[in-house]
């Protein structure tokens, strides 16, 4: 038996991946363009022991994410965009990425809430 099925995706978000621009001068600029769109995910706020747990890892995190088996998710350099059920704008940055028993269905991912300029 599976530990996750397809009716536990309810949130819809878009996967975008980093990449750099020349700015002029030698410097770069980060540019995020999507990768996927209308993604099914099962995003959740992490608990507070679970945050402890995590935070062992180099990287703060805040949520965890569910998603189908896909190769284009990367820790670091992908994020995911979605509103919430209440309308709330969240980005989230991917710090871990598992794949669910090695056997390509299933990942289980470590993010951290970013906020961005307005």
């Amino acid at each position: 038996m599976h530990k996750y099925h397809s009716g536990q995706l309810r949130e819809r978000g878009t996967v975008d991946a980093l990449g750099y621009e020349s700015a002029g001068g030698g410097s770069k600029t980060e540019v995020w363009s999507p990768l996927r769109i209308d993604v099914p995910l099962d995003i959740h706020p992490m608990t507070q022991s679970e945050i402890r747990f995590a935070q062992r890892i180099e990287h703060p995190v805040t949520h965890g994410v569910v998603a189908r088996y896909d190769t284009v998710y990367k820790p670091d350099i992908v994020r995911i965009r979605w509103y919430d059920r209440s309308g709330i704008y969240h980005v989230l940055r991917l710090r871990s990425v598992i794949d669910v028993d090695a056997r390509g269905r299933w990942l289980e991912m470590l993010a951290e809430e970013i906020r961005l300029a307005d």
